[in-house]
């Protein structure tokens, strides 16, 4: 499964609303209209509590990538919320079911 979506507001969030189903993203892919400074920050909500998993930092920079180090499972109403301070972009999510 992938999506994409416009930075234009900075954040981005998708929620798992399937009860019977869970995912891990696989990948998240930043591209940008033109170089960029900033910072890109990956979080996951769950149960109510948010759990920071990656930091980006954009240094001049027109693409850049995060992949998961682990398995990062998203179940029903887990939260993936992404917030850059680059807004001329986009972000495509990459996820996969969960096994």
């Amino acid at each position: 499964m992938n999506s994409l979506h416009s930075l234009e507001n900075g954040t981005v969030s998708i929620t798992n609303n399937q009860t019977h189903s869970s995912w891990v993203p696989v990948a998240v892919l930043f591209r940008f209209e033109a170089a960029v400074t900033g910072t890109v920050t990956i979080t996951r909500e769950t149960g109510g509590t948010s759990f920071q998993l990656a930091t980006v930092d954009l240094s001049g920079n027109q693409s850049a990538t995060w992949i998961p180090e682990a398995a990062y499972q998203f179940n029903l109403n887990d939260v993936l919320t992404i917030t850059s301070t680059a807004t001329n972009g986009t972000v495509e999510i990459i996820r996969k079911a969960a096994q």
